[in-house]
């Protein structure tokens, strides 16, 4: 819920300040954003399982790994999402839209193995409280940047919400958060 509401708060504002016709190619837009979402978590479900157990250094390869392909795909993923709005539904947006679209998948691939790490250290309350305080980012970001610029503003407030994310996930105590990532100690008890 927390990381439904974080980035969608911006479609919400879109919804209150902009006209209909723009509140449906915005929600187009975002669903194609969402979907690209989805196919970064693709490439980590297989390893999903894995990823509690890897060392710290395998972690931070497959990370590398990860945001590599994700600077990639993301920007493979915008031309496709350009082609589909503009030659099958019919409308356009600025390039502007496009870049903040790229801005916008991108950064998904910077906190996303850091949200699996909290769920390896059993750290996934701080996880809903990132995605709440991101929530709260675009919140704000949206009701001052929408009725200034409009959908463009909306997707800013989005990329600001995202990139807030991953300086929490990666600088936690930026914010006054201490995460301590000591392994989960077992204990045999024969």
């Amino acid at each position: 819920f927390s990381g439904m509401l974080q980035s969608k708060i911006d479609l919400y504002g879109v919804a209150y300040f902009l006209k209909k016709e723009e509140v449906a190619e915005y929600q187009i837009y975002l669903a194609f954003l969402g979907f690209s979402q989805f196919v970064a978590s693709m490439f980590l479900s297989p390893y999903a399982r894995n990823i509690f157990r890897l060392s710290k250094s395998s972690l931070k390869k497959l990370e590398n790994l990860f945001v590599t392909t994700g600077v990639f795909v993301s920007f493979l993923m915008v031309i496709f999402i350009y082609f589909v709005i503009n030659y099958i539904y019919h409308f356009s947006f600025s390039m502007y839209m496009y870049i903040f679209g790229y801005l916008y998948i991108l950064p998904f691939y910077l906190y996303l193995l850091k949200n699996y790490e909290l769920g390896k250290y059993r750290k996934q309350k701080l996880a809903v409280l990132f995605s709440f305080s991101g929530s709260f980012v675009n919140f704000l970001c949206s009701t001052i940047l929408i009725p200034l610029i409009g959908m463009e503003g909306a997707l800013l407030s989005g990329v600001i919400s995202q990139f807030f994310m991953v300086l929490i996930f990666h600088k936690p105590d930026l914010f006054g958060i201490n995460v301590d990532f000591q392994p989960l100690i077992r204990h045999n008890h024969d």
